[in-house]
């Protein structure tokens, strides 16, 4: 599985099924039956200087997107503060967050399942090539799948234990009461050891890689978390020290916990509560930890959005990457080839994302998307 250390909202292991890169090639493994475009030789291999690359556009791209969109492409955790209108009741107001499509109240969390899960190996379609990784192991306490996630170990690279930026995915977790089966592509399973080397000694020309036919190249082990939604503190509401609980100036703002009931999840609208028995009359701006973001469809982000942002990326890549060929390269060109402006209706020449033709057809998809921007209701 592609890592970087830049959040691309989960796309990097998306860019080469929509870029119909062969996802060996892209994960650095080659091998006698991982075919290299022809024309292309060694240069077809991606390494992790042409993924980060990648995950920097891709980063781009999202961001660039949510400005107009107002909300992110899959659920993200996310924090603002905002400032609280004066005269009326707190619990009476109704804020709106900056991002929309509120899902909960909170901050990410993690708590281990089981580590050193072992990972198995087979040919799923009988080409004789090992393409499918299961994991297989037994709950102590009942998950929801969809929090279940798998993450490189530390003993094979990762920063952090369940760091979100090497988490193994996209998988598909099944249960059946506390037993759980995951199954992927073999290619996200790749050592990371393969990605650390770019070149080999001693010219530095020919690109590493890994073979599909050696079990070293691959991961034997990996860590299975829950991942959730920890509400604790999600709220916290900030005073003038003056105005404490108590009426007893301290040296610094005084903070209430909270909590918060949706009102309108698509334009991320809230009611604050407080959580203790203190009065929020003084209380100036609240802190709120939350995660937003477009619902996953069956554990995917929504097709349109993922291809225009995957496509929209090319465009601000650049240059075409080294190894760039066959499929990819004739899509690059032609997302970076200036559209005809004569053939595009107003509303599309004014487009703010640029003219070439893969910032045209993602603002296509943005601008039918997007929400109303976000900013503070309150009701009297």
């Amino acid at each position: 599985m592609a890592v970087s250390n830049v959040s691309t909202s989960k796309l990097l292991n998306r860019w080469w099924n929509i870029m119909r890169a062969d996802p060996y090639l892209y994960n650095q493994i080659t091998g006698a039956d991982i075919p290299i475009p022809e024309g292309c030789g060694n240069a077809g291999i991606f390494i992790q200087l042409d993924r980060d690359q990648i995950a920097n556009a891709l980063n781009d791209a999202v961001e660039s997107a949510r400005d107009y969109l107002n909300f992110y492409p899959r659920p993200t955790y996310l924090h603002a503060r905002l400032f609280l209108q004066n005269g009326i009741p707190i619990e009476r107001q109704e804020l709106r967050l900056p991002n929309g499509y509120l899902q909960a109240f909170g901050h990410r969390a993690t708590s281990l399942i089981e580590d050193d899960v072992a990972v198995t190996y087979s040919d799923s379609n009988g080409d004789g090539i090992d393409d499918l990784a299961t994991l297989t192991l037994t709950l102590t306490d009942d998950v929801a799948a969809d929090e279940i996630q798998v993450f490189f170990r530390t003993a094979d690279g990762a920063p952090n234990a369940a760091d979100d930026l090497w988490q193994i995915e996209p998988l598909r977790v099944v249960k059946s009461g506390l037993n759980v089966t995951i199954t992927g592509h073999r290619s996200l399973f790749v050592n990371p050891d393969v990605w650390a080397i770019d070149y080999n000694m001693a010219a530095f020309i020919n690109k590493h890689s890994g073979d599909v036919a050696t079990a070293g190249d691959f991961v034997a082990e990996v860590d299975v978390y829950r991942v959730y939604t920890d509400s604790t503190n999600a709220l916290v509401f900030n005073a003038d020290p003056l105005y404490d609980c108590a009426n007893v100036p301290l040296s610094g703002d005084v903070q209430y916990s909270g909590i918060g009931r949706i009102v309108d999840s698509p334009i991320s609208s809230f009611m604050p509560r407080l959580s203790d028995s203190c009065s929020l009359w003084y209380a100036e701006t609240v802190d709120v930890w939350y995660l937003a973001g477009l619902p996953l469809v069956s554990g995917y982000m929504e097709r349109r959005l993922e291809k225009a942002l995957v496509r929209f990326s090319n465009t601000l890549l650049g240059q075409s990457p080294a190894c760039f060929c066959d499929m990819q390269l004739r899509m690059w060109q032609w997302d970076t080839k200036l559209a005809d402006s004569n053939a595009l209706p107003d509303w599309l020449k004014d487009n703010p994302l640029g003219l070439l033709n893969g910032a045209v057809e993602a603002w296509r998809v943005i601008n039918r998307m997007a929400i109303a921007g976000g900013g503070k209701l309150t009701t009297r």
